[in-house]
């Protein structure tokens, strides 16, 4: 009996050790979890030409430049000292704010027609960018962009607050943010430039904001910084003119070309045909042959004739204006003869 149940024992003693190692081996082999921290999917820098932190006095003018990690869609925020915030990206002249991946760019840039310049109170401003995966803008009434830096919030409180209304439905992996702190001094920088005027022809007149300078080639000294109208007139030619923007220290050139009032009394006709060799008359006058060019046609109308022997004569009358020239193309009309 004591045997039979030493035997019963050992059974189920590896009958249990079997089942366990079974069990163990099987949540073993499950797959582990593993926690991994959500991370953002690109970055944004922002940043001002002379540096973030720097400080810039009123009169001084600033340029943004941002790049990003993958392409998006950029807004920039302008956080004045007065508590005002502007939108400044996009804006009227950039309505389209999608930027490429690791490219550098400028507002405003190179070839744009305004510029940042710092204006009072005194104190600290921050340039906030906002970039997201998908389109997004901050307000609908900025689409038509009545100004062209609207301003979005009165003050930083009521931006925050609007701020993340619009932003809420975008998922936090989807949108980063980043800004540039710089600093607004009391003190005007003072500055003046000077002015570089060239014509063609020479010898003509210079005015700066109304009043007679001197005839070019004609360097004008001790210009104030800012905006300036330069006009340029000569006797029996067209007057030209241009806003210029003069920068302390700094030389800005200005090339005027005129064009003499002669040539736009008269226009010319410049006469092809198919076939080719073609006689050409004008009014009635007798002009050579195709490819042709009349010059020195006056102003109106005149009727074209287009004569080749074995094709009917093709007539077209046509209106030459000032300075234009008339391209007409005769296609030749062959004769059958029975």
């Amino acid at each position: 009996m004591t045997k039979k149940f030493l035997l019963w024992t050992v059974i189920f003693a590896l009958v249990f050790a079997l089942f366990s190692g079974a069990a163990l081996a099987q949540e073993n082999s499950q797959p582990q979890k593993i926690i991994v921290e959500p991370k953002l999917p690109f970055k944004i820098n922002v940043w001002v030409d002379k540096g973030c932190g720097s400080t810039y006095r009123v009169g001084e003018n600033l340029i943004v430049y941002f790049e990003s990690s993958q392409d998006c869609y950029l807004t920039l925020f302008d956080f004045t000292p007065e508590g005002k915030v502007r939108q400044i990206f996009p804006n009227r002249y950039h309505k389209d704010n999608f930027i490429r991946a690791h490219k550098v760019y400028a507002v405003p840039g190179e070839r744009d027609s305004f510029k940042f310049g710092v204006t009072p109170p005194p104190g600290e401003e921050t340039i906030k960018a906002v970039a997201t995966v998908s389109p997004w803008r901050f307000t609908r009434e900025t689409i038509n962009y009545k100004e062209a830096f609207p301003i979005v919030g009165k003050s930083a409180q009521e931006f925050s607050s609007k701020f993340k209304q619009k932003i809420r439905p975008i998922p936090r992996l989807r949108w980063i943010e980043s800004s540039c702190r710089f600093y607004v001094s009391s003190s005007v920088r003072p500055g003046r430039g000077k002015i570089r005027v060239t014509s063609e022809p020479t010898h003509a007149s210079v005015y700066l904001d109304g009043k007679y300078r001197g005839t070019t080639p004609l360097t004008i000294r001790q210009v104030s910084a800012g905006e300036h109208r330069i006009r340029v007139a000569k006797k029996d030619h067209n007057d030209w003119s241009k806003t210029i923007f003069v920068e302390r220290g700094k030389m800005s050139y200005v090339f005027a070309r005129l064009e003499p009032l002669y040539r736009y009394r008269k226009g010319s006709i410049q006469v092809s045909s198919q076939p080719s060799r073609a006689r050409v008359s004008i009014d009635g006058v007798d002009k050579g042959k195709t490819l042709l060019t009349i010059r020195r046609v006056k102003v109106g109308w005149h009727e074209v004739a287009v004569i080749k022997e074995g094709y009917r004569i093709y007539v077209k009358h046509v209106y030459v204006d000032r300075g234009e020239r008339v391209y007409l193309e005769a296609e030749l009309e062959k004769l059958e003869y029975w």
